[in-house]
């Protein structure tokens, strides 16, 4: 007699037929969705707040908004480029999270973003103007922390020279300096 012939699941048994699969998967994964945004709501800042992101998000750490500190910002993923700007003298290396990947890191809708600066500059950066890859949110300039004297220690950057359509008046102005604060917009 076979040992497999003899052995009986040790809870009850579930066929899984192409429709339970179907039905249980968005369950599944739905879960998985909680378990990282409970995780990322867990976590909150233990230096200075230099980000807070708030408006249309379901990952929150501080009341209705997410809040970030330069330690929490470095450990997410960073987008790197070199270019010149319009504001600076030299080509210099940016570096930080891209602006898309911090929306999608706290759960953003599909809206567009209003970035506020310090200095209580604000404006709509449209959805469409928000790819992948660019803009960044820089929080180094060639390799270094950046100071509000400096229009740090955030600062919204496309890399200018790698193409036209990154040239233009909408571009420069949505390149917010000295960013403290994006609101996702509900649509």
């Amino acid at each position: 007699m076979s040992m497999e012939k003899n052995m009986k699941p040790a809870g009850p048994s579930m066929n899984l037929t192409r429709r339970n699969f179907v039905v249980s998967v968005p369950l599944l994964l739905t879960g998985a969705t909680a378990a990282v945004s409970q995780q990322a709501s867990a976590r909150r800042p233990a230096g200075d707040v230099i980000l807070q992101i708030d408006g249309d998000i379901s990952v929150r750490n501080v009341q209705d908004k997410f809040v970030f500190d330069q330690t929490m910002l470095d450990e997410l993923p960073h987008a790197e480029f070199a270019t010149t700007t319009i504001w600076t003298e030299k080509i210099d290396v940016f570096s930080g999270p891209t602006l898309k990947s911090l929306i999608d890191f706290v759960g953003g809708g599909s809206g567009d973003v209003i970035a506020s600066a310090l200095n209580e500059y604000s404006i709509t950066v449209p959805r469409s103007l928000i790819e992948d890859v660019a803009p960044i949110v820089a929080n180094r300039i060639n390799g270094n922390r950046f100071s509000v004297r400096e229009k740090g220690p955030l600062w919204i950057v496309f890399p200018y020279d790698k193409s036209e359509q990154y040239r233009t008046e909408l571009i420069y102005a949505v390149s917010v300096w000295q960013l403290g604060k994006l609101t996702v917009v509900r649509t």
